[in-house]
């Protein structure tokens, strides 16, 4: 009976671990029948969003794939991601996988990146062991082609507009209003009448 049951597990790993090379092993081909949850992500939309962060614009970009920016200015708010929500109470966080290492994906430009999926469910995995427990992103960047060279330039710029220009009092009606404060608190005046006259005389 234990033997039985011991085959049964065996070729019940094999079944899972099959499916799993079939759905993640060639990331560059489809499988139109997996039977793994993965999501593709458009990379031609994913190049056209305005931001300097690859990890905010994948937000929106696949099923099951949420990205929270951190609160940072801008270049330090790059976003922490959850596949398919939270899973627990200690970390829920998908790791990112890029060419078969570990590592953030905002070290990467979206122009070298040929590939982006979202492995979710126990098949597609379960290649990466436990560590991918909360979900998968794997990223395969662009091979190079032997005697085809190909050169592509970019340009990016942007303009942020003041939104409001603050008025600032001059020299003069300063130092008049932080003596009636002084007066208000029951203090002697800060600035003399001369020094009034002087602010109020100066054009520098």
């Amino acid at each position: 009976m234990r033997n039985s049951y011991n085959r049964f597990l065996k070729g019940l790993f094999a079944a899972i671990f099959f499916l799993g090379i079939t759905s993640v092993a060639n990331a560059q081909k489809e499988q139109p029948d997996s039977v793994s949850a993965v999501s593709r992500v458009n990379m031609d939309h994913l190049k056209k969003y305005p931001t300097l962060q690859l990890s905010n614009a994948l937000q929106g970009q696949a099923a099951g794939l949420i990205a929270i920016p951190n609160v940072g200015g801008i270049g330090y708010d790059n976003s922490t991601f959850y596949v398919r929500g939270l899973h627990n109470n200690g970390t829920s966080e998908a790791i990112v996988i890029i060419d078969g290492i570990k590592r953030p994906i905002d070290d990467t430009l979206p122009e070298e990146i040929e590939s982006i999926q979202i492995l979710k469910d126990a098949t597609a995995k379960i290649m990466y062991g436990e560590q991918a427990t909360n979900g998968v992103i794997l990223v395969r960047t662009k091979r190079g082609k032997a005697n085809e060279r190909v050169i592509r330039v970019g340009l990016e710029y942007g303009i942020q507009p003041v939104t409001r220009m603050p008025e600032f009092l001059d020299s003069y009606n300063y130092a008049t209003l932080f003596n009636e404060a002084c007066v208000n608190d029951g203090i002697q005046p800060f600035y003399s009448a001369t020094d009034l006259e002087g602010y109020k005389n100066s054009k520098g």
